[in-house]
């Protein structure tokens, strides 16, 4: 199996150190860096003195790294088809060395992390080899059954709201990731968006620690590799869910197709509050408790704990906002 990972940095002073370890650490079949548009070879030697905005890394076990620093995206180092090995290296590097420079990471197997953003079935099925129980396809609004064409289109696709693992971008402010995988780090600026409490109180996992600047790590389940245990895929869900996830990720994102979430537990929106930034309505027995935050997502300015007498939350969230 083969593993892709995604960590991004406030800023890249470290990149030579960096560098450097990556030389020493892994074994490099070929180095190649971006000049006018173009990827170029380089030696070992070279690659320090260079300047570039790209540093592509080929691994002789056939993985893949890259060190970005373009002016659309936060400085990172990512790639896929890694030995797990070689992840666990570079995680231990960037924890040990520079864990208050983290803004975002996530760690996640190769395949997994393509497929769980794919819409195209014949291609899920392709790469899976088959399609799992909890995948829903939906009909292609646009495909007419023996209308001209239609050979070219495909009848249905796959919601990626039903994917667990499945994640959402921000492309821009932050560039923030929201999504659920066997790794992932969160810096406090996720905080603005996902009061801090939310993250504290999530438990279901096998490690959420929080680093002395403030980085938390969360690591859901032990082995990696057993990502498609259904316990496992349990887990990627009982994430999006206490974090309330889905629902700041659809607000702050636009995309094609996109199903909403029901019958969430935690709604998060930046719209709407009373006295903060951010308010969190949280669903919990016949109770429906709303709190608002500043910025900092630390700073609690209102709260208020309502009775609930409803099938269910999302139904009383919806006669709610439409009332």
């Amino acid at each position: 199996m083969s593993y892709s990972l995604s960590i991004s940095f406030k800023d890249f002073s470290f990149k030579n150190h960096l560098i450097l370890f990556i030389l020493k650490e892994l074994k490099i079949k070929s180095i190649e860096y971006e000049k006018d548009i173009d990827f170029v070879k380089i030696s070992k030697l070279d690659i320090i003195n260079v300047e570039t905005s790209q540093i592509k890394f080929h691994l002789k076990d056939g993985g893949r790294l890259l060190i970005q620093n373009m002016n659309n995206s936060l400085p990172r180092i990512f790639g896929g088809k890694n030995d797990i090995q070689d992840v666990y290296r570079i995680r231990y590097f960037v924890d040990m060395n520079y864990p208050e420079l983290i803004t975002m990471g996530h760690i996640n197997d190769d395949l997994d992390e393509t497929l769980q953003n794919e819409e195209d079935v014949d291609y899920f099925r392709q790469k899976k080899g088959f399609i799992p129980s909890y995948v829903e396809i939906i009909p292609n609004p646009n495909y007419v059954e023996s209308a001209p064409g239609m050979d070219m289109i495909a009848k249905g696709f796959i919601s990626i709201e039903s994917l667990p693992g499945h994640y959402h971008q921000m492309s821009y402010a932050e560039k923030l990731w929201f999504g659920s995988c066997w790794q992932m780090y969160f810096s406090p600026e996720y905080y603005k968006y996902i009061p801090k409490f939310l993250f504290d109180e999530f438990q279901d996992c096998c490690e959420n620690k929080v680093f002395d600047n403030g980085l938390r790590k969360i690591t859901l389940f032990n082995n990696p590799a057993e990502y498609d245990l259904p316990e496992n895929r349990a887990k990627q869900w009982a994430f999006r869910r206490a974090v309330g996830i889905d629902s700041i990720a659809h607000e702050l994102t636009k995309q094609a197709n996109r199903i909403e979430p029901k019958n969430l537990p935690v709604i998060i929106t930046k719209k709407n509050c009373v006295k903060g930034e951010t308010k969190v309505t949280i669903y919990k027995e016949n109770k429906m408790i709303i709190r608002e935050f500043l910025d900092d997502g630390i700073t609690m300015v209102f709260e208020e704990i309502r009775n609930v007498k409803s099938s269910s939350p999302f139904d009383f969230f919806i006669k709610r906002l439409f009332k």
